[in-house]
């Protein structure tokens, strides 16, 4: 009975280190590090044994949402055990979003704006960035306030993209701190200082506007 629970606590314990080292990876990502940074950091990672990836991948497909997230960002940028498959990625990031991991609905939405590993769909990437600035995103905020300003996907909008920047400021996100000062010295603070939750009632209005997005079947 020992040796059956220790067996079950050590790969228990690599499907939590191996989920915390991509959600490192991912943060690197989304802070500008850059995907070649993230591969760089992906290649130090230590083989996994078989016998674990097994145990992650039947973890990820009896639903677990933290394993299937792991096994998404296994696929998306391939380690040493697992070859990059970004259409493989794409699958188990659906099925994590569907199982409440938030991070997936963030990528979802990268892959959906940059079309890796299926058809590019702005407007799907706007739906998926909805999801995850629900849950605080900062990033989701920023990448939806691109989305605006530039009308990829969704109708152009200053204003509600001005709404999402400074939200995502206000998160403390670099890049939107940055592109509001910028606006300050462009505009003059009247113009586009606001109340925060004015703000966020626009950009809630946006993301209700927008039709709901269908997860692929399994």
């Amino acid at each position: 009975m020992n040796s059956c629970r220790w067996l079950w606590d050590r790969v228990f314990q690599r499907v939590t280190v191996v989920f915390l080292f991509f959600a490192v990876v991912l943060v690197l990502v989304l802070l500008g590090s850059g995907v070649e940074a993230a591969a760089e950091q992906v290649e130090q990672l230590a083989p996994v044994e078989q016998f674990q990836l097994e145990r992650i991948l039947e973890l990820a497909r009896a639903g677990d949402s933290e394993a299937q997230f792991s096994l998404a960002l296994s696929y998306e940028f391939g380690t040493i055990d697992v070859e990059r498959d970004p259409e493989a990625a794409v699958v188990w990031f659906e099925r994590a979003a569907e199982g409440g991991v938030s991070g997936a609905w963030l990528y979802l939405g990268l892959k959906y704006e940059n079309g890796s590993g299926l058809t590019q769909d702005r407007a799907a990437a706007g739906r998926c960035y909805c999801r995850a600035a629900l849950d605080g995103w900062a990033s989701a905020h920023y990448f939806l306030a691109g989305l605006y300003r530039d009308g990829r996907g969704v109708p152009q909008d200053d204003r509600i993209a001005r709404a999402w920047l400074s939200l995502a400021a206000d998160l403390g996100y670099p890049s939107a701190i940055s592109e509001m000062g910028e606006l300050v010295e462009l505009l003059g603070q009247q113009l586009i200082s606001g109340s925060l939750d004015v703000e966020r009632d626009l950009a809630d209005k946006a993301c209700t506007s927008l039709n709901s997005f269908p997860l692929v079947d399994p």
